[in-house]
């Protein structure tokens, strides 16, 4: 069992064509942010949000020519909670740089406290954290 915690990178800017800046910072998740356009530069968890009183819904890009391996749920003592593969997303939205994930987890079985989700593709790894009270 691996578990990903490198939460710590700083973050980086590129200047892309035509003046436009790209900025990315992988303290919370490899997103990117963009100021004029709308282009995602890095595959990862976009967000993590919940869903009434029992599921959470994980958002995650992934670029043209990558695919997601796995979805995994750990507790903070690096139980695997929950495993999910590729098959289990759906897709929400393709652009020409790639496509959008859900990937939905039904929490009712896990406790109040801090949970990991990594996810694994073919060639990016990712973490974000969640917190489930109640």
């Amino acid at each position: 069992m691996q578990m990903f915690f490198s939460l710590n990178a700083a973050p980086q800017s590129i200047k892309g064509a035509g003046g436009t800046q790209i900025a990315y910072n992988n303290n919370r998740s490899s997103k990117a942010v963009v100021e004029a356009d709308s282009i995602m530069t890095r595959s990862g968890i976009l967000r993590t949000y919940p869903e009434g009183a029992d599921s959470y819904v994980i958002e995650i890009f992934v670029i043209q020519g990558q695919s997601i391996s796995s979805v995994t749920v750990y507790n903070m003592l690096g139980k695997e909670m929950k495993r999910m593969s590729a098959s289990e997303g759906i897709v929400i939205s393709s652009k020409s740089e790639g496509k959008t994930y859900s990937f939905r987890i039904n929490s009712s079985r896990f406790n109040a406290g801090m949970y990991i989700i990594a996810v694994e593709g073919t060639e990016f790894k990712d973490v974000e954290r969640f917190v489930k009270s109640r």
